[in-house]
């Protein structure tokens, strides 16, 4: 199950809110946080649940962040509860029956505004389900859900503005001046930023080569320039952007598109794949991660990786819609991935198999396979062929829907197409769709040579299928000559 994760920076303030949070999971089973975007909700649920022991170790942390509308809040519960290829009414009831025992579960669901009604549907089921269950939220409004209590999270108290910002500058330049002068400037850079932590701790990264003095006429000028007419967007989202701009501003023009061109990636990512899609070097990376602009982190395998704060990714992308130079950057994140997974060529049995095993690149692939419905469905074809074990591990019904898709899009009969056929004859199978197996097959088989090694695989699954539907001479026939395909070319495990 995904765990709480570990913060690298010192926690301050929200002494009110954190006893607010500790009360309500005592005498209640929901309780949301909610406030505008960048007042530190996610990391105030973490340090809510990191106070109290007994919460830790049994706690559940899903992060709707990747999550698009329409994917289904129960799916990406169900995958970061550890359960894989479930969807739909199956991803609820495997998330009910997992959670539910002897042992009480604290659920903190993060970043849930944009899946509102969906999000409010699960709570409301798994409450009624699982009555060792608490559920802690973060969002932007509360979800109405009867019994709920709702935690507001707005700006910092003054005094404890001022000490993040002073302790984030000092981290990033000790011999930062210390004088009325700057302690006045740093109260009022507070009061312009609306006390939020985003915006905070972007204007303190910003003290390796200002003083809050210079950093004021920084944001006069972001804030005439990003600044509307319209009221549309609350006074402390305009702020928090000027706070943005006033970081990415300072960005060379080539630093800049990089930036820009993060917000493509949907998962952290490491230095050789934002060279790949957006272009970067180390010296990029360096400077984007000294401005807080990028998020360092460690993978599970201990190596490097970086992120973008959601709030900075909308900004990014914002940007790079602007220049027109979306449609490019998203065809690099394509070919980056087809190339990452071997798409140029049919996968052996191995190279299928170990594909399989990426299930944490889910987010990236949708990412991508969203892009070549649209722009180019052959790729996209290319592509579940390449991660056709993936599908079939992790997500079965969404692999099967996103491969027919591309397949109506892309009707030429060549290897594209044949290889994502034998995906769709995999999870046909694997739906027990025997007819739709057999259709599948016969369709590839019409498109690869005969004896060719895709054959072999097409042949296979063939055979899976007959066997499902009780053909078992047939079935027998089918793996035979399977077989002496792999055996032909060697692609025998």
């Amino acid at each position: 199950m995904a765990r709480i994760p570990t913060p690298t920076s010192s926690f301050v303030g929200r002494k009110a809110e954190l006893a607010a949070v500790a009360e309500g999971l005592r005498s209640g089973r929901l309780v949301t946080l909610a406030g505008p975007g960048g007042a530190g909700k996610t990391r105030l649920a973490l340090e809510a649940v990191r106070a109290d022991p007994l919460l830790l170790g049994r706690a559940v942390f899903v992060d709707f962040t990747r999550t698009a509308a329409g994917e289904g809040a129960a799916r990406a519960a169900a995958e970061s509860a550890g359960l894989r290829g479930v969807s739909g009414e199956g991803a609820l009831e495997a998330l009910a029956w997992a959670l539910d025992g002897a042992a009480p579960v604290v659920l903190v669901l993060d970043n849930v505004e944009h899946l509102l009604s969906d999000v409010v549907a699960l709570v409301a089921d798994l409450l009624g389900r699982v009555p060792s269950l608490t559920v802690l939220t973060t969002s932007r409004q509360p979800l109405r859900v009867v019994g709920e209590a709702v935690v507001p999270v707005g700006p910092l108290c003054e005094d404890d503005a001022e000490e993040l910002f002073w302790e984030r500058a000092r981290a990033v330049r000790p011999s930062l001046p210390d004088t009325p002068q700057s302690r006045a400037a740093a109260r009022e850079l507070c009061e312009r930023l609306d006390r939020l932590p985003l915006g905070l701790e972007l204007a303190a990264a910003r003290m390796t080569v200002l003083t809050p003095s210079e950093m004021l006429p920084l944001l006069d000028r972001s804030l005439t320039t990003l600044a509307t007419a319209s009221t549309t967007p609350p006074e402390r989202h305009r702020s928090l952007r000027a706070c943005i701009a006033a970081s990415v501003d300072a960005l060379g023009a080539g630093e800049r598109e990089v930036f820009e061109a993060c917000s493509v990636f949907a998962n952290p990512f490491d230095a050789r794949s934002a060279a790949a899609v957006a272009g970067a070097t180390l010296d990029d990376l360096d400077a984007l991660v000294g401005r807080s602009l990028l998020q360092p982190g460690v993978d599970s395998s201990g190596a490097t990786t970086f992120r973008l704060l959601e709030t900075l990714r909308e900004f990014a992308r914002e940007g790079i819609e602007a220049r027109r130079d979306l449609d490019r950057v998203r065809r690099r994140h394509l070919q980056w991935l087809m190339a990452d997974f071997g798409a140029d060529h049919f996968p052996t049995i191995t190279e299928a198999s170990l594909r399989g095993q990426g299930v944490a690149r889910l987010p990236e692939l949708r990412a991508a396979l969203e892009y070549a419905a649209e722009a180019d469905p052959e790729a996209g074809l290319r592509l579940m062929s390449a991660t056709r074990d993936l599908w079939f591990r992790a997500a079965q019904d969404e692999g099967l829907t996103r491969v027919e898709t591309l397949l109506r899009r892309h009707p030429k009969a060549d290897a594209a197409r044949g290889g994502a056929l034998v995906v769709a004859e995999l999870l046909h199978n694997s739906r027990q769709e025997t007819v739709a197996v057999e259709a599948c097959a016969a369709e590839a088989l019409s498109i690869f040579p005969p004896g060719s090694l895709p054959t072999g695989t097409v042949l296979h699954f063939q055979a899976v299928g007959r066997f499902l539907a009780g053909r078992f001479d047939e079935a027998r026939e089918a793996a035979l000559a399977s077989y002496r395909v792999f055996v032909e070319h060697g692609d025998v495990p």
